[in-house]
C-alpha cells in the first residue's frame, strides 16, 4: 500500500487508476479539488455567502518544460512519455506531483494556506545530468474571470506590481467586490499571456499548446474573451546537479493594488514554509484529541488521519457543490471532539438558515427552497453533542437570526422551534409530514401535497427529541422535558402501529396513501434506514430481528443496499428515486451513509461482529470489491457503491470525499465500537468490540483533560480509573491539563 502514516501521506504510484483520485485543499475562504495530476477547479467565498469560481475544472495547473524546441508537461504527461519517476503524494493539505524525464526531476507542490483567497504552487526543478541545461518553464492557469455574463467587462493585463497577470471583471451590480483574479510568481517573468486561445491555440490542444512553438509568449493584454487563462514563461539555467525553486500563487482580491500586496506577502522568502508548517501543526493538534490503536491497521489509519481530514472539509464547505444544513450539522457532530471552538462557530452559522417555523433550508449555496423536512432532526443532536463535549451551556443563550426574518432567538429557542416543528407538522397517521423529502432527497414526489408521512423521519424525530429531553433534564427544565416525552411517546405509538409491516418498518405513506417500502408493493419492499434508526432511536421491540433482516435481505459483497428490490419503473407517486436505474443512488445502491447508520445500530444492539463486518464491507480494501475495481481512493470514504442490481457497474464509485458517511463512520468506531463518548458529566466507556479483538486503546481529550484508555478482553466487566476500580462506566470529569489512565475490562 502507498500509506506512510508518519507523514500522513498516501503515495499514488499508479498515475492512471480506474478513475481520477482526488484531493481537497481548503481554508475557510478558498477550496480546490485536484486530481493526481494537480488538475481541477477552485472556488472562493465572498460576501453574503456568494461563491465564485476561480480556477475552472479543466486541465489546469499545467507546467511545461521546453528544451531545444521540444516540450512536455511534467504533471500531466500527455504523451505517456517514459518518465523515470512519476507519482503523487497526497498529504494533509497538499499534493506533491513528482516526475523525472530526460534527467530533469521536478516536484510540484500545491497547497492552500490557512488564510486568504488563494492557492500556492511550488515548483522545484533538479538537473540530474552531468551537463548544463537551459530550460523554458511555462506555468498555465485556466481562470474564470467572469462574475456576470458580460464578457465586455473583462480586462486582462500584466501588472509589474504583481509580477504576474491580472484578470478583472468589474460589472454593474456585481455580487462581490472581489474582482481581480491574479497569477503571480516570485521569479523573473520572461513572457506572459492572458488569453487561453493564444496560448493553447484556437484549434490547438492543451497537450501541445501552440504558444510553446514560439520563442516567447506574446506579452500583450486581452479584452472581450471568455477563455481567460494565465500563462507565465520563465527561464532556468541549471548546472550539473543544480536545482531551482519557483513559487507561484493564484488567488483573488478586490483590485490590482490588493493583489500586489497579498502576492508579495505569500511569495516572500520563507512564507511558503511557514504556511506549510501551520497546516501540519493544525492537523497534529487533532492527534491529541482522539487517537486510537486497534488490531486493524486500516481502521487506525482512517480514524487517526483521513476521516478527520474529511470531516474538516465537511464542516467547512458542506458538500462543496452546496452548503447544506443537514450536511454541516452531521459533520459538526462528529468533529466537535477535535475542535469544539470551530464546531461552535459552524453551529451558530448554520442556525441562521432555520426558518421561524422550525424547519431549515436544505441548502443556501446554491439556494434550495424545496420543502425538505429533516433539518431539525440533525439540529437537536448537534447542539446536545456539543454541550456534552464541552459543558458550554452558554451556547444556549447565544442569539441567532432566522432565515428571511427580522426575528432573532437564542439557540435554545431555535431548538424549541425545531422540536415543535417535528411534532406539530404531522399527518392523519400522526407521523411527520414527508413534504419534498427527508434524508432521502430522492423521495421528492411522495409528500408534496402535505398528505404523505415519513416513517423514517418520524423515527429520526424521536431520536432527536430524546436527545433534547436529556438536555432539558440536565438543565432542570422538567416541564418541557415532560412535554416532549409525551409527544415522543405518542410518536412512538404511531410509528409502531402505523409503520410496521410483518417484519420491518416501512419507509412511509405517500400523498395517495400508498405504503412505501412495504410488501404491498412490487418494488422497494424493504429499506435499510428505518430498521437501523429504529434501533438507534430505541423504539424497536427486537433489535436483533431488524438487524438480522438487514443481514439476510440487504447485504451484498460490498455493503448493505438502501432498498430491495430496486425500483424497476418510474413512479411519480414517490419521485425521482424510481426514475434512477437499478442500483443507482438511493435506488438500491450501497449508500455508505446508510451503512454507517447500521454500524452504529449494530453497536447499540451489542453486535460487535456485525459492526466490524459492516466496516470491512465498506472498506476500499474489501477483497470482494477492492479499490482497483471500485475506483475509490484508498484514503477516503465514499458516498456509495453502485448496487448489485446495476449489472454493468456493480461495486463502482462515482465520487468521493463529500459525504455524511465520514462523520458517522468516525463516530461509529470511536463512540460505539470503542464506546468512548461524551456525556454531560463525563466520558462514557461502553465498548462493543468485535469478538476477534483482544482489546483496543484510545487517547481522548475531554474538556482539556487527557484520558489514556485501554480496553481489555479479560472475561470480567470492570473499569479502573488511575488504578482504582470505580463502580460506574462514566469516567469522571477532571481538571484541564491533567492526564489519567483508564482500564476498561470487557
Amino acid at each position: 500500500m502507498g500509506f506512510t502514516d508518519s507523514k500522513k501521506e498516501y503515495v499514488i504510484e499508479d498515475m492512471y487508476p480506474k478513475r481520477p483520485w482526488m484531493n481537497y485543499l481548503w481554508n475557510e475562504e478558498y477550496v480546490t479539488c485536484i486530481n493526481q495530476f494537480g488538475l481541477g477547479g477552485s472556488i472562493m467565498k465572498a460576501e453574503n455567502g456568494f461563491q465564485r469560481e476561480i480556477a475552472r475544472d479543466t486541465d489546469n495547473r499545467l507546467i511545461f518544460i521546453k528544451e531545444n524546441g521540444k516540450s512536455y508537461c511534467i504533471n500531466r504527461n500527455y504523451g505517456r512519455l517514459p518518465f523515470g519517476e512519476y507519482k503523487t503524494a497526497v498529504g494533509m493539505g497538499y499534493s506533491k506531483i513528482i516526475s523525472e524525464y530526460n534527467n530533469i526531476r521536478t516536484e510540484l507542490l500545491i497547497f492552500v494556506p490557512l488564510h486568504g483567497k488563494r492557492e500556492c504552487w511550488q515548483l522545484t526543478i533538479e538537473n540530474k545530468s552531468n551537463c548544463e541545461r537551459k530550460l523554458d518553464i511555462y506555468a498555465f492557469a485556466d481562470v474564470n474571470s467572469r462574475i456576470g455574463w458580460h464578457a465586455p467587462c473583462n480586462k486582462d493585463t500584466f501588472e509589474e506590481s504583481v509580477n504576474g497577470v491580472c484578470f478583472q471583471h468589474v460589472a454593474y451590480n456585481s455580487p462581490t467586490k472581489y474582482h481581480c483574479i491574479h497569477f503571480a510568481s516570485d521569479s523573473e517573468i520572461y513572457g506572459y499571456d492572458v488569453a487561453g486561445k493564444r496560448f493553447v491555440g484556437v484549434y490547438g490542444s492543451r497537450s501541445e499548446p501552440d504558444a510553446l512553438k514560439t520563442e516567447r509568449l506574446e506579452c500583450r493584454g486581452n479584452v472581450f474573451d471568455n477563455f481567460t487563462a494565465g500563462a507565465l514563461q520563465l527561464k532556468a539555467e541549471l548546472a550539473p546537479g543544480g536545482a531551482k525553486t519557483i513559487r507561484f500563487t493564484l488567488g483573488v482580491e478586490t483590485g490590482v493594488a490588493e493583489a500586489a500586496k497579498a502576492s508579495k506577502q505569500i511569495l516572500a522568502e520563507g512564507a511558503f514554509e511557514k504556511e506549510l508548517a501551520a497546516i501540519k501543526e493544525k492537523t497534529s493538534v487533532y492527534d491529541s484529541r482522539v487517537y486510537i490503536k486497534t488490531p486493524d491497521e486500516h481502521i487506525n489509519r482512517m480514524v487517526n488521519i483521513w476521516l478527520k481530514r474529511q470531516m474538516d472539509l465537511g464542516k467547512t464547505w458542506g458538500r462543496v457543490y452546496n452548503l447544506g444544513f443537514r450536511d454541516i450539522m452531521q459533520d459538526i457532530t462528529g468533529f466537535v471532539p477535535l475542535d469544539d471552538k470551530a464546531s461552535r462557530e459552524k453551529l451558530l452559522y448554520c442556525l441562521q438558515y432555520q426558518k421561524p417555523d422550525g424547519n431549515t433550508l436544505r441548502s443556501w449555496m446554491p439556494l434550495d427552497l424545496d420543502p425538505y423536512r429533516d433539518g431539525a432532526a440533525w439540529l437537536l443532536p448537534a447542539v446536545v453533542t456539543y454541550i456534552k463535549e464541552t459543558g458550554d451551556l452558554s451556547v444556549l443563550d447565544e442569539p441567532v437570526g432566522y432565515w428571511e426574518s427580522d426575528m432573532r432567538g437564542t439557540v435554545f429557542e431555535h431548538c424549541i422551534r425545531g422540536a415543535d416543528f417535528l411534532h406539530r407538522e404531522t399527518g392523519e397517521w400522526g407521523l411527520c409530514l414527508w413534504g419534498g423529502g427527508d434524508w432521502n432527497d430522492s423521495f421528492d414526489g411522495a409528500g408534496l401535497n402535505m398528505i404523505g408521512e415519513s416513517v423514517w423521519l418520524s423515527i429520526a424525530a424521536v431520536k432527536a427529541t430524546s436527545d433534547f429531553i436529556e438536555l432539558l433534564k440536565y438543565i432542570g427544565n422538567e416541564e418541557l422535558a415532560d412535554k416532549y416525552q409525551s409527544l415522543n411517546d405518542k410518536m412512538i405509538h404511531n410509528i409502531r402501529s402505523r409503520g410496521w409491516d410483518r417484519d420491518h418498518f416501512i419507509y412511509g405513506v405517500n400523498d395517495w396513501r400508498e405504503r412505501v417500502g412495504s410488501y404491498d408493493t412490487e418494488d422497494a419492499q424493504i429499506f435499510l434506514n428505518p430498521q437501523s434508526w429504529a434501533v438507534i432511536a430505541g423504539i424497536a421491540d427486537d433489535n436483533d430481528a431488524l438487524l438480522d433482516l438487514a443481514e439476510n435481505k440487504l447485504c451484498c459483497d460490498f455493503g448493505y443496499v438502501q432498498c430491495v428490490p430496486s425500483y424497476s419503473r418510474p413512479n411519480p407517486h414517490v419521485g425521482r428515486i424510481s426514475y434512477f436505474g437499478k442500483g443507482l443512488f438511493e435506488n438500491g445502491s450501497v449508500y455508505n451513509h446508510g451503512c454507517a447508520f447500521k454500524l452504529v445500530a449494530d453497536c447499540i444492539a451489542g453486535r460487535g461482529e456485525n459492526a466490524y463486518k459492516t466496516l470491512k464491507l465498506m472498506s476500499p480494501f474489501n477483497p470482494k470489491n477492492p479499490y482497483t475495481h471500485s475506483g475509490v481512493e484508498p484514503y477516503v470514504t465514499t458516498n456509495m457503491y453502485l448496487g448489485p442490481e446495476c449489472e454493468l457497474r456493480a461495486g463502482e464509485v462515482t465520487g468521493s470525499w463529500t459525504t455524511g458517511t465520514t462523520s458517522w463512520v468516525f463516530r461509529g468506531i470511536t463512540e460505539y465500537m470503542l464506546g468512548i463518548r461524551a456525556e454531560f458529566d463525563g466520558l462514557l466507556a461502553e465498548p462493543c468490540l468485535p469478538p476477534e479483538w483482544g482489546g483496543a486503546e484510545m487517547t481522548r481529550t475531554y474538556r482539556g483533560a487527557v484520558y489514556n484508555i485501554k480496553i481489555k478482553r479479560t472475561g470480567e466487566k470492570a473499569v479502573y480509573f488511575d488504578g482504582k476500580r470505580i463502580a460506574s462506566k462514566l469516567l469522571p470529569k477532571c481538571e484541564a491539563g491533567t492526564v489519567h489512565d483508564v482500564e476498561v475490562m470487557i
